[in-house]
């Protein structure tokens, strides 16, 4: 490469300095330009192997099907097995469907861990001090219906409050009135 951050083609030896050419076997884009500044076709500077002379002779011969694997030899050595599969901490990925005929996945784990990730899980809510909530965030311009609906939870959820409270303390004066 030059001062001016070019690259140098040799067509005769077919090299540019960017290594494309002689790696690949068919002009850069260096080596293209180079080709048609000097009126030449480009179908010249790509290698033998591409061409369909090679592919021809590559295929002359017949080519003979592989049979199935129950009819290779036997080898009388292990059996190839796929490695273990490591269930590694964190959020579990997402299972794909399985067909109707195959057996569903079973994966065991560990309760040491799940009880583990919990604990970090909540450690770092602790520490920023946040809490992550979950859901939609609250509507700007909430319209008549919304905010109708808006009020109608909020009493609701009061009278539940009222009752949960009547309910709770009439069991606790019951609890303490059996005691004495």
């Amino acid at each position: 490469m030059n001062q001016g951050g070019g690259f140098t083609v040799n067509l005769e030896g077919k090299i540019c300095t960017c290594r494309r050419f002689q790696l690949t076997g068919i002009p850069c884009g260096h080596a293209l330009a180079a080709i048609w500044f000097c009126n030449h076709q480009s179908h010249a500077y790509v290698h033998l192997c591409y061409k369909i002379e090679a592919f021809k002779k590559c295929y002359e011969h017949t080519v003979y099907p592989v049979p199935s694997p129950d009819k290779w030899p036997k080898t009388g050595q292990n059996p190839i097995l796929p490695p273990d599969a490591n269930i590694l901490p964190g959020k579990p990925k997402k299972n794909r469907r399985r067909d109707v005929d195959e057996p569903p996945l079973q994966i065991a784990q560990r309760q040491g861990e799940l009880v583990q990730l919990c604990i970090v899980a909540n450690a770092r809510n602790l520490d920023t001090g946040q809490k992550n909530k979950g859901g939609k965030p609250p509507i700007q311009n909430p319209n008549k219906l919304t905010l109708k609906r808006r009020k109608r939870r909020e009493k609701e959820n009061v009278r539940k409050a009222r009752q949960a409270a009547e309910g709770g303390g009439a069991g606790l004066a019951e609890a303490g009135g059996s005691n004495t």
